[in-house]
C-alpha cells in the first residue's frame, strides 16, 4: 500500500490487512504522523516499510514517488494497492523546477508496472499535477488487479472504488468494515478516467452518507464483497488462451488485425477498408502522404479512398476554392475512383458528380457495410456506425500514413451499452435521443469509449434516425457509435451495393464498461442550450426564449428524413413561420426528396411546397453551409450575434459564424415549432 495525506487511514486499514499486506508508507516530514509508522502498522512486514524524509519545498514528493515506484519492483506479486498523488497543493511547477525527474519518474512508472500481477495503479494525481505526457492510466493495466477499499465518507463514495474497477480488465473490489480509509480525489482525475468518477459521484449523489452534527461527513460501513483470488496453478501459457466473450466494436477490431480476441486496451495494428476525406482537410493529407511516403509512391488502393468536397464550397473565397482545386489534381494523379467532384459552383446540379455532405452522401453511394472498418478526416464519421460497422475520426497525419499502408495502430475501446425501450411518441425523434443521452453523461461521459445502441426504439427506427444517433456520439467524447445490423440496415445496403459484408453482433456475455437502460416512451423534446452539446434542457422549459432564426440541415439533421418531418410539422400548424428559416439539404438526392416526395399525410404535397407556403427560405444548394460557419459569404452564416434553433451537431461559440451567436441544438420538429413560434417551442404545441 502506498499512502499520502490519508497516511493514517490507509495504515489502519493496512493493519485490518495484516501480514498479506505489502506497507509502503509516504510521509511528510511536517505531518503528524512522522516517527508513528511502526504505532501505525502493527503486524505488518517491517521489511516493506520505508519512510522519506525529504525537503520541505514540494519536489520532495516527486522524488519520494519515484523511489517508491523502484521498490515495488521488489516486492512480491500480491494484494498491493499502488497510491500516489492526492498532493492537491502540487502544481505543474513542481514538474518544471527539475525536469530531469519528469522524465526519470515516467521511465520508473513504466518499468514499475512492467508485468506486475495482483496490482492496482491510480496514477490519476500522478499524471494530471506531474506530467501531461505520462503513458499510463487505468485501462492500459493488463494485468489482474485488487482494489482495497475501506469505509468512505462522502467525498469518496463506495461507487468511486466500484468504478475504479470497473476501468480496470479483471478487477476484483474488496470493501472492508471499518475506519480505514483511502483517499481517492477525483476531482482533479476528469482527463484520464473520462466520466468515470463523475458517473460514480452521480450515482450516489440520492444514497449518500448523512452529514453528521457539526457539517462532519459521516462514516459509510461497507462489509467485504469478494474474497481475494487464490494463486493460480498454471500460468497461461501452460493452458492456451481461453476465447473471450467480445463486444461488437471489438469483433470488428479483433478481425481486421488478425487476431482471435481484443481487449479494451490493446494496441492494434487494423486494417482499413476504406478512408473518406473532404476539402478541409484532404488536401493536407495528400500532403503528408507525399512528404512522408515520396512523391512517386501510389495510395495503397485507389478504389478504397473515398474525396467528397462539401464543406467550403459555395464561397468566393479563393482559399477555399483552391482546396478543392488540389484535390482534383490529388484525384487525378493516384487515379481515385471514388472522387465526388464540383466544377461548376453556379449551378450544383450542373455537376452530376457532385454529392454535398459526406457523411450522408458515403451511406447513399454505398460505402457504408456491416462489420467494416471506416476511418474518416472528420470528426463525425462515426455517423457510418449506423451500419454496424467501426467508424471514426482521425488526424491528417494518420490518413496520410493510411494512405500509403492501409493500416493504423488503435487502441481497442471499452464499450457502454445503452439500451433504448419503449414506444417513441409521435413528437420525439432521434435527436431528442442522443441530446437526453449527453445530457446524462456529459460531454466527456465516452471519451475514448464505443457507444453501442441497443433496444426496440433502435430496432424501430430507419436508417437516417439511427445516422442521426451514431453521429453524435463524439459529442459525449465517444471513439465511436455502433448500432447492430439487422433487416432495415441489409435492405438499405443491398439497395446501393453489390459488395459482400459480413455483420458482427456482440456476444451475450460481453463485457461492458457501462450499461444504460432507457424508456424512450418518459422522454420529452430536448435541446442543448449554448454553449455545450450536453447543456441538456426540455424544449418546454426554453419557452421564453426568443429566437432570431432557424437552420435545418448538416450531416445531423439535413436529411431526407429531417426534412419531412419538419414540413410535416409546418403543415399541420398551417402558420408562418416569424423568424428566417434556412433549408440546407445535405446532398443532392436529399435535395431532389424535398421537391419531389410527397410529405406522407399533408395533402400530396412536397415538402419545398409546405416550405414555400410557410415562407421558409428557399432550400439552397446542397453542403455543410453554416454549420461550422466558413467564410462570410457562407450560405445562413451568423454574421451577427443571433440566437438560432438548429439542427446540427455542435453549438460551441463561434461554431455557426459568431463568436457571440447563441445556438440551440434541437429536432427537426422543435426547430419547425419555434419558427412558426419565434421563441424555442415544444412541438407537441402544434401536434395535438
Amino acid at each position: 500500500m502506498c499512502a499520502s495525506g490519508g497516511a493514517p487511514y490507509a495504515c489502519a486499514l493496512a493493519a485490518r490487512l495484516g501480514p498479506r499486506a505489502h506497507a509502503l508508507l509516504l510521509v511528510c516530514p511536517m505531518h503528524p504522523t512522522a516517527g508513528r509508522e511502526t504505532e501505525l502498522l502493527p503486524g505488518t512486514s517491517p521489511s516493506t516499510l520505508r519512510l522519506f524524509q525529504g525537503a520541505r519545498e514540494r519536489p520532495w514528493r516527486m522524488w519520494a514517488t519515484l523511489h517508491a515506484l523502484r521498490l515495488i519492483q521488489r516486492v512480491p506479486h500480491g494484494n498491493l494497492l499502488l497510491r500516489v498523488g492526492g498532493f492537491a497543493e502540487v502544481d505543474r511547477a513542481a514538474m518544471l523546477e527539475s525536469p530531469r525527474s519528469a522524465a526519470a519518474l515516467q521511465a520508473a512508472v513504466r518499468e514499475g508496472l512492467r508485468g506486475r500481477e495482483g496490482v492496482a495503479s491510480a496514477l490519476h494525481d500522478l499524471q494530471v499535477f506531474y506530467c501531461d505526457s505520462l503513458p499510463v492510466d487505468l485501462t492500459a493495466i493488463r494485468c489482474p488487479a485488487h482494489i482495497w477499499h475501506g469505509a468512505l465518507d462522502t467525498t469518496t463514495p463506495p461507487a468511486m472504488a466500484s468504478a475504479y474497477a470497473r476501468a480496470l480488465p479483471a478487477a476484483r473490489l474488496h470493501m472492508l468494515e471499518g475506519e480505514g480509509h483511502l483517499s481517492l480525489p477525483f476531482r482533479h482525475n476528469k482527463r484520464i478516467l473520462g466520466s468515470v468518477a463523475e458517473s460514480a459521484t452521480a450515482s450516489v449523489r440520492a444514497r449518500s452518507a448523512p452529514v453528521a452534527r457539526g457539517g462532519r461527513p459521516a462514516t459509510l460501513r461497507v462489509s467485504a464483497v469478494a474474497a481475494p483470488p487464490s494463486p493460480a496453478s498454471r500460468t497461461p501459457a501452460s493452458t492456451g488462451a481461453v476465447k473471450r466473450a467480445m463486444t461488437m466494436t471489438e469483433k470488428i477490431l479483433a478481425k481486421h488485425s488478425d487476431k482471435p480476441v481484443v481487449t479494451p486496451g490493446d494496441n492494434v495494428w487494423t486494417n482499413v477498408d476504406k478512408l473518406l476525406t473532404h476539402d478541409v482537410c484532404g488536401p493536407g493529407t495528400f500532403g503528408i502522404f507525399q512528404k512522408e511516403f515520396g512523391m512517386d509512391a501510389q495510395v495503397w488502393d485507389n478504389e478504397r479512398v473515398v474525396i467528397i468536397p462539401d464543406h467550403y464550397i459555395f464561397t468566393s473565397d479563393p482559399r477555399a476554392n483552391r482546396n478543392v482545386d488540389i484535390l482534383r489534381e490529388v484525384a487525378d494523379k493516384y487515379k481515385i475512383k471514388y472522387f465526388y467532384d464540383i466544377k461548376d459552383r453556379g449551378d450544383f446540379r450542373a455537376n452530376p458528380d457532385y454529392k454535398g455532405v459526406c457523411h450522408v452522401a458515403l451511406a447513399q453511394e454505398g460505402h457504408c457495410k456491416p462489420g467494416e472498418v471506416l476511418f474518416g478526416t472528420d470528426s463525425h464519421t462515426c455517423n457510418a456506425g449506423a451500419f454496424g460497422q467501426f467508424a471514426t475520426g482521425v488526424g491528417n497525419t494518420d490518413a496520410g500514413f493510411i494512405l500509403g499502408t492501409g493500416k493504423l495502430l488503435i487502441k481497442v475501446p471499452p464499450t457502454m451499452r445503452f439500451a433504448l425501450d419503449g414506444e417513441m411518441p409521435p413528437w420525439l425523434q432521434a435527436k431528442d435521443l442522443i441530446l437526453h443521452i449527453i445530457g446524462d453523461i456529459s460531454v466527456a461521459g465516452a471519451t475514448y469509449r464505443a457507444m453501442e445502441f441497443v433496444g426496440d426504439a433502435v430496432k424501430g427506427m430507419n436508417m437516417e434516425e439511427r445516422m442521426t444517433v451514431c453521429n453524435m456520439v463524439v459529442e459525449a467524447g465517444g471513439k465511436n457509435g455502433v448500432i447492430p445490423a439487422d433487416q432495415t440496415t441489409f435492405d438499405y445496403v443491398d439497395a446501393r451495393t453489390s459488395e459482400p459484408y459480413e455483420p458482427v453482433y456482440s456476444d451475450d456475455t460481453a463485457s461492458w464498461f457501462a450499461d444504460y437502460r432507457f424508456d424512450v416512451s418518459k422522454l420529452e423534446p430536448t435541446v442543448a442550450a449554448p454553449h455545450s452539446p450536453d447543456n441538456r434542457k426540455l424544449a418546454r422549459e426554453c419557452h421564453d426564449k426568443k429566437i432570431d432564426r432557424v437552420y435545418i440541415g448538416s450531416c445531423t439533421g439535413g436529411k431526407t428524413e429531417d426534412f419531412l418531418a419538419a414540413a410535416k410539422l409546418l403543415h399541420m400548424a398551417g402558420r408562418q413561420v416569424k423568424v428566417p428559416t434556412y433549408l440546407v439539404p445535405a446532398t443532392q438526392k436529399v435535395w431532389g426528396d424535398v421537391y419531389a416526395l410527397p410529405v406522407p399525410g399533408c395533402d400530396g404535397k412536397t415538402a419545398a411546397e409546405i416550405f414555400e407556403a410557410a415562407g421558409c427560405v428557399t432550400p439552397a444548394a446542397p453542403s455543410c453551409a453554416a454549420c461550422l460557419g466558413g467564410p462570410r459569404d457562407t450560405f445562413a452564416r451568423m454574421n451577427e450575434p443571433e440566437v438560432c434553433v438548429s439542427t446540427t451537431n455542435r453549438n460551441f461559440p463561434g461554431r455557426m459564424g459568431h463568436k457571440e451567436g447563441q445556438i440551440y441544438l434541437a429536432s427537426p420538429y422543435t426547430a419547425a415549432a419555434s419558427a412558426l413560434a419565434g421563441h424555442v417551442c415544444d412541438p407537441r404545441e402544434y401536434m395535438a
